[in-house]
């Protein structure tokens, strides 16, 4: 039932052609993360589905605020993540459940680890009974 939801929901969000004007509140939970460089962004979906549309990735920073800004090139899904790993004193990277890894830029680096951090906890007090 849930993959038939999951195909009806993928064939309207292609139908609407994925707007950040058009999108909703349950068109999210299908993006896992949005790469996005000058004028177009790429949203990454759930079922391992890519598409490339003419608009920038502020509109949808603003379309979407739970999503968190990791990267001035990625826009991230906080209910995909995996773990944030760090390589180094200047370098740490977020890995999604798939196995994508992104770099967290050096300025957001506590930000986006506060954030992360808040989403998991969220996440895990929400699968306890």
């Amino acid at each position: 039932m849930a993959d038939l939801v999951d195909k009806h929901a993928i064939y309207m969000m292609k139908k609407l052609r994925l707007s950040p004007l058009k999108l909703t509140s349950t068109d999210d939970v299908l993006i896992v993360y949005i790469s996005g460089y000058r004028s177009y962004s790429r949203l990454h979906l759930k079922v391992g589905e890519t598409h490339l549309h003419p608009d920038p990735l502020v509109r949808y920073t603003e379309r979407l605020p739970h999503f968190i800004r990791v990267h001035k090139h990625y826009l991230i899904n906080p209910h995909f993540v995996e773990s944030v790993t760090q390589i180094d004193a200047t370098h740490e990277y977020v890995t999604m459940v798939w196995g994508d890894q992104l770099p967290i830029a050096r300025r957001r680096i506590p930000q986006v680890r506060k954030a992360i951090h808040a989403a998991l906890a969220s996440r895990s007090v929400a699968i306890q009974p």
